[in-house]
């Protein structure tokens, strides 16, 4: 059944690398008109591919247009090169008159952004804009602040990549000349409603030009460094999905400890400082490099979050639990009688049962995916959820890790990304998983939502951010 989560890395680690060319220019040209050209690499020195950037000024507008190309191998089909493309148009003080995308096209008239038509979801989104949020790019903004004097640099901005509006903290972590740049160092911190979305370390020359950026999911590190045209397009090294999205155990985990409690220890850079989910079954302890998570499924009655229950009843844009097909079905698997615990535990096998087949080229919604049977396990966590929520059980949905001990692929003795359900049961949050039939002391939780494709791709950039170094099994003693 793992097979059914590690199964989603192409979209996810495409749109990951594509994030950075698509969203806005890496970096403000100190000419009018102008083409940057960037090498993408690992960590490991392979060239996976290249962004192009090409700037346009006119009378009272620029036009960026940004070509990314990542070379990519995954089972079954081989490797290729992914091209994909965005232009956007901006006034000169920056900002942002219309964007075309992979999600489609965003305008904006006033302080109206509507997004048509796009992957996000079935129906056309609309957001109102406050004056204070940024449209366009910001690396201006970051370049004009005086970091001696504030550390930090907090602003917010419409990211149409998304469709969201983001909250970015900026510092500088560096300001130690190197023989190549000579510049400085900065970490670029995005958030949404206060839940980490995402994370970048900008390296500029002291003259304000791009050097190299950086960003990381799971066991891939990327890097997108300034170059030639002609290095740019030599980079022809491929990137596997399957060997990048999976973080190796330090120790093999057996079933008895994966039944008791866990507690695991990640490293981390000292500006990465996020808050990781807090669950029933799981307790986090940061310190200035070290995260300690303490995963107990026994212990959630005395572990209980102060959560409101009832703001995880109404339907929502991924989960659609007011749908009529959603309710019939709920109430024709349930009773009255039964408990919320039992319920929960035949929406469970109800919905495994439906859930009959794999796929993972998209994001569904709960009600797509109880219509096409098929997923994986954001999709089943999606479905049960808005199940519940429709037998009138609060749900809320977790992102983060789980660990296989189960060939994937030629690996093994991995954790990799996985997405389940926490449902308010009889005075009670509990954890419940769809895709894998049980929870137990291998799921690591990272960030705590509705399920939005963003909670999803900022779950597997803090895997990347953080380093799992240890674990130990945690035994009561007896009496």
């Amino acid at each position: 059944m793992i097979t059914k989560c590690p199964a989603r890395l192409t979209a996810l680690l495409t749109a990951f690398l594509f994030a950075v060319g698509l969203v806005a220019p890496i970096a403000w040209p100190e000419v009018p008109d102008t083409t940057s050209w960037y090498v993408i690499e690992t960590a490991e020195g392979d060239r996976i591919g290249f962004l192009k950037q090409t700037v346009s000024t006119g009378p009272d507008s620029r036009e960026i247009t940004s070509v990314q190309s990542l070379n990519v191998r995954t089972p079954g089909a081989g490797g290729k090169s992914d091209v994909r493309q965005s232009t956007r148009v901006e006034t000169l003080s920056g900002e942002l008159k219309s964007y075309l995308g992979p999600l489609g096209d965003i305008l904006r008239d006033g302080r109206i952004v509507t997004l048509r038509p796009s992957d996000l979801g079935a129906a056309a989104r609309e957001l109102t804009l406050d004056e204070d949020i940024l449209t366009g790019g910001d690396t201006q903004t970051i370049r004009e602040w005086d970091f001696s004097a504030n550390p930090v640099l907090s602003y917010r901005i419409f990211n149409p990549a998304n469709f969201e509006v983001e909250t970015i903290r900026v510092r500088l972590i560096s300001d130690e000349p190197d023989e190549s740049a000579g510049g400085l160092s900065y970490a670029r911190m995005r958030f949404i409603d206060g839940h980490f979305s995402g994370a970048s370390v900008y390296k500029w020359s002291k003259d304000g030009a791009l050097v190299s950026l950086s960003q990381r999911l799971f066991d891939v590190a990327a890097n997108w460094v300034s170059s030639s045209e002609e290095a740019a397009l030599a980079a022809k090294d491929f990137i596997n999905f399957v060997r990048a999205f999976r973080i190796a155990s330090p120790y093999r985990i057996p079933s008895a400890a994966r039944a008791g409690r866990v507690r695991y220890a990640f490293e981390r850079p000292d500006w990465f400082d996020i808050e990781i989910a807090e669950t029933p079954e799981q307790r986090v302890l940061t310190s200035s490099d070290r995260v300690i998570i303490d995963v107990c499924e026994a212990c959630a009655a005395e572990r209980q979050p102060e959560w409101d229950p009832n703001l995880s009843l109404g339907a929502t844009a991924w989960m659609q639990s007011d749908a009529p097909e959603l309710v019939t079905f709920a109430r024709r698997v349930t009773s009255d009688r039964m408990t919320d615990t039992e319920k929960m535990k035949r929406l469970v096998a109800r919905g495994h049962e439906r859930m009959t087949g794999v796929r993972f080229d998209t994001h569904l919604s709960a009600l797509e995916a109880f219509r096409q049977r098929e997923g994986d396990c954001v999709e089943s966590a999606l479905l049960l959820a808005a199940l519940g929520r429709a037998a009138g059980i609060p749900t809320r949905i977790a992102s983060g890790l789980v660990y296989s001990r189960e060939r994937y692929h030629g690996m093994a003795n991995s954790f990799m990304p996985h997405t389940w359900v926490i449902a308010y049961t009889d005075g009670e949050w509990r954890s419940y998983d769809l895709a894998l039939d049980e929870f137990d002391a291998t799921h690591i939780a990272f960030i705590i939502g509705d399920g939005e494709p963003w909670q999803l791709s900022a779950t597997n950039e803090m895997a990347g951010w953080l380093s799992l170094t240890d674990m130990n099994e945690v035994r009561t003693k007896p009496d």
